[in-house]
């Protein structure tokens, strides 16, 4: 299993899985008629994670065996899957004008010294930027991701153990990247931010002239609301969950809640995306931010979506991964349920291997 951003189509059936800390969802396509073959969604086991990294192996392993033998494959397939978070490092560098194939030994150099791991320490993966060196334009910039090899074994580890072998390791925020460009018409004079808030994590992605520039993994997701309320009303954590829910069911969520949220908890939300976002203006100055789009199932939080418009100053819209595939009938339901939940699953489904 090897770091490969970016690439598109396969002979294979692909497997998406993106495991997240709320829920796992696993997807298949036909690349012919775009049609979704195969897709579940179920609630991952609780106590899995901690601080961002596996913490039982043994419970994972067991249901993403049992999920992905229940979908009862037949033709050979293979296994993408999706990661964010700890252990993993995104950066813009940039690089003298250099013959091409000497880039890779240029960029493992460079990622060590800015990166802060050692090279047999780390998958990397780069893709080259096209037309953003407006400084210097004899260098060239590259957008440079690393992920830890501790890590990826301990994905690779929960589909061995069921007999899987996982191919391709992708980022979330690539896989975002491939749901939006399928699904919508980008044009090269607009530069967007993706944001897929969800249990514990947002995913915060720009894309400018086609090409992702800027990522970061904000360890801050839907559960910050809900530990908020579980600590100012005194109650237990589903409690709180239950309370927060109700928010979004029109004329069901306590007053006193619905206040908490609007007034406060989304203002104390949006503060943690100040510094990700100055960073990106420091780097990228001449590329302001003209179009967000938004994902994941923390935007259901009631007044967010109208604070995220007011703290960027833009034109905010709801991201639909499914807006150009097709349904068979038995799934149909899904493609409401969970739109909001499958951009990363469906970006994944969409890539494929080189």
């Amino acid at each position: 299993m090897v770091l490969n951003l970016f690439k598109k189509q396969s002979k294979k059936q692909i497997i998406a899985l993106d495991i997240g800390s709320h829920s796992t969802k696993i997807m298949s396509i036909e690349k012919e008629d775009h049609l979704v073959k195969d897709f579940v969604v179920a609630p991952t086991p609780e106590n899995v994670f901690q601080d961002g990294l596996i913490s039982d192996e043994e419970s994972l392993s067991s249901f993403i065996g049992s999920q992905i033998g229940a979908m009862n494959i037949e033709d050979e397939f293979s296994v993408i899957l999706g990661i964010s978070g700890k252990g993993m490092i995104s950066k813009k560098i940039d690089v003298p004008e250099i013959d091409d194939h000497m880039i890779p030994e240029f960029v493992e150099i460079e990622a060590e010294q800015e990166l802060f791991y050692n090279r047999d320490e780390m998958e990397l993966d780069y893709q080259i930027l096209e037309g953003l060196n407006f400084k210097k334009p004899e260098n060239k910039s590259i957008f440079v991701v690393t992920v830890l090899k501790s890590v990826v074994k301990s994905y690779n580890k929960l589909l061995d153990k069921n007999g899987i072998q996982c191919d391709v390791l992708d980022t979330n925020f690539g896989a975002l990247f491939n749901a939006f460009e399928f699904n919508y018409d980008i044009e090269e004079s607009e530069n967007y931010m993706l944001l897929d808030i969800g249990k514990t994590t947002t995913n915060l992605t720009v894309v400018v002239k086609k090409q992702v520039i800027f990522a970061r993994n904000i360890n801050l997701g839907g559960d910050f609301f809900t530990s908020a309320i579980q600590k100012r009303m005194s109650v237990d954590y589903n409690m709180a969950e239950d309370l927060k829910i109700s928010t979004v069911k029109e004329g069901e969520a306590p007053q006193d809640i619905v206040s908490l949220i609007e007034s406060t908890l989304n203002k104390q939300f949006i503060e943690e995306f100040i510094s990700p976002y100055e960073l990106y203006n420091g780097l990228f100055p001449e590329q302001p931010i003209n179009k967000l789009y938004l994902a994941g199932g923390g935007i259901q939080t009631i007044g967010l979506i109208s604070e995220i418009e007011k703290f960027f100053n833009c034109p905010v819209k709801i991201l639909d991964p499914f807006l150009k595939l097709e349904f068979p009938l038995e799934l149909k339901k899904h493609k409401e349920d969970y739109k909001r939940v499958s951009s990363v699953v469906t970006g994944l489904a969409l890539r494929s291997l080189e």
